[in-house]
C-alpha cells in the first residue's frame, strides 16, 4: 500500500486535480485518468497484479533482483547512456514490485511521453539478463539481506509474519533470507519475468496536465506496438488472510542467535479484523489510544515498579489481520517484562473511553483522511487499493462520515474486544542456552526452537 502511495502521492504536491476519468484500452483493460492542470509532467503507472505472492516462499527475492537488473534499462545501451537519455527527455523510469503487485512508473513532459513509455517496454522485453548484471544485482541483494539479519528486530518480524501466516501471499513481499538466497539464479531470474508483468493482468492509471483522451491514445499506441495489450484478459485475486482467521492454539518460537546479548519479542493474535464497516473505524480510534496509552502505563509499571528500562509498542493489521505487541530485554529481565507486558495489555483494554477523549481521536482521524485524499493521486491509490484488496472503494470514500458517528461506547467496545495477548503466539529471538530455562520458568513447555539456518 505504501509502495503505491510512493509513488503517486509524490507526484505533484501543489496540484489541483480535475475529475477522474474511467476509461478502457483497446483490448477493454481498465485505465483510470485523473487530470491534472497544474503538473508540469504527465505520470503513467502500470500496475501488474500478482507480484512477489505468486512466487514460491524458497525463491523470494528473485522479484527484488529483477527489478534492480529492470532498473539499469534495455539490453545493448549502457546504464549511463539510459539515465543520461531519461535526463534529456524530462523523464523518469521505474520499477519495483510488492507482494500482490509489480509496478512501472513512467513520469515525462507530455511531448515525451511515449519515448518514455517506449523506452519502459523495451526494457521489459529486452532486459540486461547476462552474468555480470545478475552477480551486481545479486551482491545489492546480499547486502540487504545481511544487514536485515543483522538487525534482531527486523529478522524476528520477518520470520514471525511468514510464520505465522504460513507464507500467505500477501507476507510474501520478495524479501528473503541467506538460506534463499541459495536458490536463485539467473534462469530463474528469466522465468520471473513474465510472470511478474503479465498484460493479462495489467492495470493502468495516469495523472498530469494531458488530456485523459491524449493520454488514452499514447498508451494504446505503446503498449499495443510493445505487445503489452493482452488480446485476453484476466482477474486476480488473493484471499484476504483477514477475513479467515484459523488459530491452531498458542506457540511459543525461539528463533536462535548464538552469542545475543539481547533479546528480541513479538505477540501475535490473529483476529478476524472489521473490514469497511463502522467497527473497523472505532478499531482504528481504539488502538489509537490504547496502544499509544500503554506506553504511560508501561513506563509505570516496569520502569518505575521494576526498574526496567524497556518500552514496548502495539498496532492491529486490517488487511492480515492480526494484533500485536513488541519489544526487547536482556535475558535478566526477560521474565519480569514479559509477566508486565500481559499486565499491561490487560489494564489498557479495560479503559473506557470518554467523550473528551473520543472527540479529540475522531479529530486527529479526520485529519488524518483529509490529508491521505488532498493530493492529485489519492482517489487513484483508492481505486488500486480497492482493486488489489478486495476493499469496498465506496465505503473508504465515506469513511470520514463513519469516524464522525464514532460514539465512544462503540471505541471502548472495540479496545475490550481486540486489545489483549491472551492466547498469542509468542516469538522471542536470542541465545537458546540463555532463554530455554526462562521460559520454562514462566511456564512454557513447548517451544519451538528454529535455527537461522532453516529461515527461508
Amino acid at each position: 500500500m505504501r509502495l503505491i502511495s510512493t509513488v503517486l502521492l509524490s507526484l505533484a504536491l501543489f496540484s489541483s486535480p480535475l475529475v477522474a476519468e474511467d476509461l478502457k484500452l483497446k483490448n477493454g483493460a481498465e485505465l483510470i485518468v485523473e487530470q491534472d492542470l497544474r503538473s508540469p509532467r504527465d505520470t503513467v503507472l502500470l500496475a501488474f497484479l500478482g507480484g512477489a505472492g505468486l512466487l514460491k516462499p524458497t525463491e523470494q527475492g528473485l522479484s527484488e533482483i529483477l527489478t534492480l537488473i529492470l532498473n539499469e534499462g534495455p539490453d545493448g545501451v549502457s546504464a549511463a547512456d539510459f539515465k543520461k537519455e531519461l535526463f534529456l527527455l524530462g523523464g523518469e523510469l521505474s520499477y519495483s514490485a510488492g507482494s500482490r503487485q509489480t509496478f512501472v512508473s513512467v513520469t515525462a513532459p507530455a511531448a515525451n511521453l511515449a519515448k518514455v513509455i517506449e523506452l519502459a517496454m523495451a526494457t521489459l522485453k529486452k532486459p540486461k539478463f547476462d552474468a555480470e548484471n545478475y552477480q551486481i544485482a545479486m551482491a545489492k541483494l546480499t547486502a540487504s539481506v545481511a544487514q536485515q539479519e543483522d538487525n534482531m528486530a527486523s529478522q524476528l518480524r520477518y520470520f514471525a509474519l511468514r510464520d505465522v501466516f504460513a507464507n500467505h501471499p500477501d507476507v510474501l513481499d520478495g524479501n528473503t533470507s541467506r538460506t534463499s538466497l541459495k536458490n536463485l539464479n539467473l534462469e530463474k531470474v528469466k522465468a520471473t519475468l513474465p510472470k511478474l508483468f503479465d498484460a493479462r493482468y495489467l492495470l493502468t492509471v495516469a495523472t498530469g496536465p494531458s488530456s485523459p483522451a491524449d493520454l488514452e491514445k499514447v498508451l494504446n499506441s505503446e503498449l499495443e506496438k510493445s505487445g503489452f495489450l493482452a488480446p485476453k484478459l484476466e482477474k486476480r485475486v488473493f484471499a484476504n488472510p483477514a477475513k479467515d482467521v484459523k488459530n491452531k492454539g498458542q506457540k511459543v518460537v525461539l528463533l536462535n542467535k548464538a552469542g545475543a546479548t539481547d533479546n528480541q519479542i513479538r505477540y501475535i493474535v490473529r483476529r478476524k479484523i472489521p473490514l469497511d464497516n463502522p467497527d473497523m473505524v472505532a478499531l482504528d480510534l481504539a488502538n489509537k489510544a490504547l496502544g499509544e496509552g500503554m506506553q504511560g502505563s508501561l513506563f509505570k509499571v516496569l520502569r518505575e515498579q521494576r526498574g526496567l528500562t524497556y518500552s514496548a509498542g502495539s498496532g492491529i493489521s486490517d488487511n492480515l489481520g492480526y494484533f500485536g505487541v513488541s519489544s526487547f530485554a536482556s535475558t535478566d529481565k526477560l521474565a519480569n517484562l514479559m509477566k508486565g507486558i500481559d499486565e499491561v495489555v490487560a489494564k489498557q483494554a479495560t479503559i473506557v473511553i470518554d467523550k473528551p477523549t473520543a472527540d479529540l481521536l475522531k479529530g486527529d482521524a479526520l485529519t488524518r483522511f483529509k490529508e491521505s485524499r488532498e493530493l492529485p493521486g489519492d482517489r487513484l491509490v483508492q481505486v488500486i487499493n480497492a482493486r488489489v484488496y478486495g476493499r469496498d472503494l465506496a465505503f473508504s470514500e465515506k469513511e470520514d462520515e463513519f469516524i464522525a458517528k464514532s460514539s465512544e461506547a462503540d471505541i471502548t467496545r472495540l479496545g475490550k474486544e481486540f486489545f489483549s495477548v491472551k492466547d498469542a503466539n509468542i516469538y522471542i529471538m536470542g541465545d537458546k542456552t540463555k532463554l530455554l530455562p526462562v521460559l520454562k520458568g514462566l511456564g512454557f513447555k513447548d517451544v519451538r526452537v528454529v535455527e537461522p539456518a532453516a529461515v527461508l
